[in-house]
């Protein structure tokens, strides 16, 4: 008996064109039941830490801070997409604008505004402490940079000021 006869068939059942393209598909198939199946190693082994997040509104004008301090209450959980994340806030508060300029004679100095305010929100999560990259809801948090505060009652932008993994 001929492996593959006149006819192009291996061992007189298959086309082996046949044969590939079904090998192909079989392949791809696992592949992909592979890849939805599997849990990712890291996942496993790392656990999460509580994280504190400290975000600042600079030089709000006073309707605005009173607006923040009434609306935003400690245990208000932070928005993102259509639901809630795993984070909350702890603490909101209102401390005095002090920003720098120049004195005449070209002299540093630092200036108190009287009518505005900074407020300072500290935020609980949870992340692990060793990712590449860490996020409150789809925001990468880092010192420095801008952050969307966001709530189910109140949203504005802010400046992350700290974030300390208390793990």
């Amino acid at each position: 008996m001929k492996i593959i006869n006149e006819r192009g068939k291996l061992f007189g059942i298959i086309n082996l064109v046949d044969l590939v393209l079904l090998l192909v598909l079989v392949l791809g198939v696992v592949a992909i039941g592979y890849k939805m199946l599997e849990q990712p190693i890291q996942e496993v082994v790392r656990t999460e830490v509580p994280v504190t997040v400290t975000v600042r509104v600079r030089g709000a004008m006073p309707y605005l801070v009173d607006e923040m301090v009434e609306k935003i209450k400690a245990g208000d959980r932070l928005v993102s997409g259509g639901g809630f994340d795993n984070a909350e806030v702890m603490t909101v508060e209102a401390v005095p604008y002090v920003y720098s300029d120049f004195s005449s004679d070209g002299v540093g100095v630092k200036i108190t505004d009287p009518m505005k305010s900074d407020v300072i929100i500290t935020i609980k999560a949870s992340g692990v402490e060793d990712a590449a990259i860490f996020k409150i809801g789809t925001q990468e948090v880092r010192t420095g940079r801008g952050f969307n505060f966001k709530t189910n009652r109140f949203e504005i932008d802010t400046i992350i000021e700290s974030v300390e993994f208390n793990g």
